[in-house]
This record gives C-alpha cells, structure tokens and sequence, in this order.
C-alpha cells in the first residue's frame, strides 16, 4: 500500500482509497478515517424545548423507550428527534446497532457477557449503564468493536 497526496485547485477535500478488494486493511483505515473526519461532530438533542450540542464520542447509546428515541451519556438520558433507523444512517461507523430498539457507541464498550442463550450484556467504560445486545446482532457487534481497535 501506497499513501499519495495530491493538491487541488478545487475547494472541497476528498479521500479516496482505491484498491483492488475491499480487504481488512482496507476496513480499517476506512473505520481510521472516517472516525478522524468525525471526532468533533455533534448531535443535537433535547430536553424540553432547550436544544444540547452533544459529541457523538460522549454518546455511549441511543435507546427506543415508550415511542421516544433517548441519547444515553455517561450521567445524562436526552431526547433525539428521530428514529433508530435515520440515526444508522447518520452516525458514524463506529455506532452499532445490538438489538432492535438499541444502537451503542462501538468506541465505549468495555465489556461484552455473552450468553449463548440470551441477550448478551454491554458494559461501558466508565459508565454504571449496561444494555443488552440481542443474538442476532452479537457476531457484527463484536466482529465491529474489534476491527475498530485493531485486533
């Protein structure tokens, strides 16, 4: 692998990976990038009428209760104006659905207990707050949280 940069005269930057398959490596540095182009992006939640600028990297999950879509932070549940499914298209890659009504911060995830037979538990670094990651999202969740630190 090669690295070439190339200064342009147009005003927009632009990353691009060209390669033969989309190997590992290739995922990667995709997940590398994409996570350098968003470390400081925010995600705008609410309580009440009062708007909060939250860094999705201070986000640990977002959670479907009683038809409301909740931010979870390490101290804090805000409100999201959205659904789970425009929140998957919006956040970034290192966000990860584990069950139908859960998506969680990949990044935050400081333990997984896995249960064969039932929802595994997700434990956060830091973080008292725990949620359950359904058997059919556990093989991408951890295959995910892997590629994200390189093991």
């Amino acid at each position: 692998m090669k690295l070439r940069i190339e200064i342009s005269p147009e005003e927009s930057e632009e990353i691009v990976i060209r390669c033969h398959e989309r190997t590992e490596s290739v995922k990667k540095l995709e997940s590398v990038i994409e996570n350098l182009i968003n470390a400081d992006a925010e995600c705008v939640l609410y309580i009440g009428e009062t708007e909060y600028f939250v860094p999705y990297k201070k986000i640990l999950f977002f959670e479907a209760c009683e038809g409301k879509i909740y931010a979870h932070t390490k101290d804090k549940m805000i409100q999201a104006r959205t659904t789970l499914a425009k929140l998957e298209e919006l956040l970034p890659s290192y966000f990860v659905r584990c069950s139908k009504s859960c998506i969680i911060n990949a990044l935050q995830v400081g333990a997984i207990a896995h249960n064969i037979t039932g929802p595994s538990k997700v434990y956060f670094n830091g973080a008292q707050k725990v949620v359950y990651a359904s058997r059919s999202y556990y093989k991408y969740l951890k295959d995910k949280i892997l590629t994200l630190r390189g093991v």
